[in-house]
């Protein structure tokens, strides 16, 4: 193993400026308070002591970047951390009543094909109650008893 002395005599002047400041980071990575940045491509990072609200922001000394602390994400500016819990929270509540509601709708207007190992939902267009699974098996059934047909 090379020691920080021999690195720094031996290893060209830009060589050793980076071991010397990964070296570093690699110490304080230990430490309980240190994070890094997640700002795409810096490599930085540092001692963030989050004792106070003030404190729930990482502000990047070498790059300048914020990010929230508590949710790992860009500072989110303007709102506190509730109303950030309450918004993504919301918009949680809100893609799961669509996706709701889309279940809803596909089961009202398609049913499963009962091809085997199918079950591709398909949905009547109209016309005959002959169906034909044109999207995956090909299986014919009729649509009111979901019964297996003949080929017409």
């Amino acid at each position: 193993m090379i020691s920080h002395n021999s690195m720094h005599e031996f290893a060209s002047a830009e060589v050793f400026a980076r071991y010397d400041h990964l070296a570093l980071i690699a110490t304080l990575a230990n430490l309980p308070k240190f994070r890094y940045c997640f700002a795409q491509g810096c490599r930085s990072g540092q001692i963030h002591d989050e004792k106070s609200d003030k404190n729930k922001v990482f502000r990047c000394n070498e790059c300048v970047y914020q990010y929230c602390i508590l949710h790992n994400v860009g500072f989110h500016t303007g709102e506190t951390c509730t109303a950030y819990d309450e918004r993504k929270r919301d918009k949680s509540r809100a893609v799961q009543e669509q996706e709701e509601t889309s279940a809803a709708l596909v089961e009202l207007i398609s049913k499963p094909c009962r091809g085997p190992d199918c079950g591709f939902q398909l949905e009547r267009q109209g016309g005959r109650d002959h169906i034909t699974c044109k999207l995956a098996c090909e299986f014919q059934f009729c649509w009111l008893c979901s019964a297996p047909c003949e080929p017409p």
